[in-house]
């Protein structure tokens, strides 16, 4: 869900104070994302309203013809006659605006980088039981160290871009309970096991809201380790 309405900016009323505690109130429940371990999904969203602002700031001209409205024909030159709303006021307190955003949003973005970088360095990734030269679906087996919390199995599907780790799907297929053994029968048990590729990822972070964050950290790690490997 988005924080923002896409076209929370230009839309009305065009009251910039209103405007910008709407903006406070978005970053502030993104802080709050980043805190509980939804990394991946503030993620989107910041990236989601930056490339807004981007295009906005740079569709200066397009914003404004958008914005104006036809009051009717000038019969002295033959031409259409428009108006701005009555509301609007300064056009450039909209793009103060926007260039405020731009900085709060990338601030942001920044705090989410450091905050992936730091937890991408805490995930330990091993290849059980033998290295295997394939970019097809394979299993990931998920270990909180120091816990006695379940692994977390998920499959992921096959590599088809060398850059882009979101085309690489993760699914949840079941949970085992950590005990000697229980995972190389788990490994034996799958068929053709022997076409497939089994990691074993161990990491000692906060596991809340896993799906929404963590998840996509191990992705984005793995999907990496595979294309070099």
């Amino acid at each position: 869900m988005s924080l923002l309405n896409r076209n929370w900016l230009s839309q009305p009323p065009h009251d910039y104070e209103l405007k910008q505690y709407k903006l406070f109130d978005a970053i502030q429940h993104l802080k709050r994302m980043i805190d509980n371990g939804e990394i991946h999904s503030a993620l989107e969203e910041v990236e989601e309203r930056l490339l807004y602002l981007y295009k906005f700031y740079n569709n200066k001209t397009k914003l404004e013809d958008d914005l104006k409205i036809l009051k009717g024909i000038n019969l002295d030159t033959m031409s259409l006659d428009y108006e701005y709303p009555k509301d609007l006021g300064d056009m450039s307190k909209m793009y103060e605006m926007c260039e405020f955003a731009i900085e709060e949003f990338e601030s942001l973005f920044k705090l989410i980088r450091t905050t992936w970088r730091s937890q991408s360095k805490r995930i330990n990734i091993t290849e059980i039981p033998e290295r295997r030269p394939t970019r097809e679906s394979g299993y990931v087996f998920i270990f909180k160290k120091d816990s006695d919390e379940d692994i977390l199995i998920y499959q992921y599907t096959p590599i088809i871009s060398n850059t882009d780790w979101k085309t690489m799907e993760m699914t949840k297929i079941t949970s085992l309970e950590k005990k000697e053994g229980v995972l190389s029968t788990y490994i034996q048990s799958i068929d053709n096991n022997e076409k497939l590729r089994f990691w074993r990822i161990d990491h000692d972070l906060n596991a809340d809201n896993f799906e929404k964050g963590l998840l996509h950290i191990i992705r984005y790690n793995l999907f990496y380790k595979i294309v070099v490997s």
